[in-house]
């Protein structure tokens, strides 16, 4: 990792030469203000959703051309434990690289640029229909007793979630091995009770069909099995590798999750000085939350 001293934004593109063991450049750097944007699903929407995809129209997405905007787009990784390194890479701002990139961020990133007239980096790092306390690390739970719940999920998934998928992947295999053979047993059945009938014999007994689906182990997200969904787990994949970063400011879209089972937003994200904010950067980081309310006629208060 290189540490490099505070500087002044510059807006002359440069190489970045870094020498140890051994020498890396990096061309085209610029020196600016770094905004994370991350949250839910409002923030984890592409920019092509909200002006189209048409790359050449030029009130659409064929705007998106700012050469002193850069775009981090993150994997969307959770982890059982932080994790020091996350896999994404910088672009430049073009219609292309911000197609897919988050709307909110990108609008919000340009108003800063257009603004401030210096440039602006942006890091990607949602992912849609997460609930505010996967993004909370595991100290930031335990220190509100309110959220112990989270605390004890946290932990067993801690304890056993790998053996548990693992059991599944295997179970879910046979079972999905075992309905494939049966189908084809079921025919081959068909077959030769219709023979049987034919022949005014008693035709034989029917195949027992396999068990039930099995059950997805408590955490699994019921949409994708390589996902987690359990508290702390995208703050351990895509908070924590950010933490060494010099970050200018946090832009978090979150609630519906929290809506829809009633829940304050409140309870599951800590505040500036206990939750994100603080770990990114030293003394009081600019944290700017948005909150969706009421989603699906839910009882409660997002925030």
């Amino acid at each position: 990792m290189a540490k490099l001293p505070a500087m002044k934004a510059n807006t002359v593109a440069q190489d970045l030469t870094i020498s140890g063991k051994n020498t890396l450049t990096i061309k085209n750097v610029l020196v600016g203000d770094v905004w994370v944007c991350s949250g839910q699903s409002n923030m984890a929407q592409p920019l092509r959703r909200v002006i189209g995809r048409d790359v050449n129209n030029p009130k659409g997405l064929g705007q998106a051309n700012y050469s002193q905007i850069r775009l981090y787009k993150m994997h969307r990784i959770g982890a059982l434990e932080p994790q020091t390194e996350c896999e994404g890479s910088w672009s430049v701002c073009t219609p292309e690289a911000a197609m897919e990139f988050s709307a909110t961020g990108y609008f919000f990133g340009r108003e800063i640029h257009l603004a401030e007239r210096i440039p602006v980096g942006l890091i990607g790092a949602n992912r849609g229909s997460t609930s505010a306390e996967y993004w909370t690390s595991l100290e930031a739970l335990q220190s509100e007793a309110v959220l112990a719940k989270y605390v004890n999920s946290a932990l067993a998934a801690k304890a056993d979630y790998p053996e548990r998928k693992e059991r599944y992947v295997q179970d879910m295999l046979k079972w999905k091995q075992d309905n494939a053979r049966w189908s084809e047993t079921l025919k081959q059945w068909e077959a030769d009770a219709a023979k049987a009938r034919a022949e005014g014999k008693a035709p034989p007994s029917k195949p027992k069909q396999p068990g039930a689906v099995p059950v997805r182990p408590v955490g699994m997200d019921r949409w994708d099995d390589n996902f987690m969904a359990v508290p702390t787990v995208l703050f351990n994949g895509m908070m924590a590798p950010l933490m060494p970063f010099g970050i200018k400011g946090v832009i978090w879209y979150q609630g519906g999750r929290q809506c829809r089972r009633g829940g304050a937003l409140s309870d599951a994200l800590p505040d500036n000085d206990s939750g994100l904010a603080k770990p990114l950067g030293p003394g009081q980081l600019p944290l700017l939350l948005c909150a969706a309310t009421q989603l699906h006629g839910a009882q409660g208060s997002a925030g």
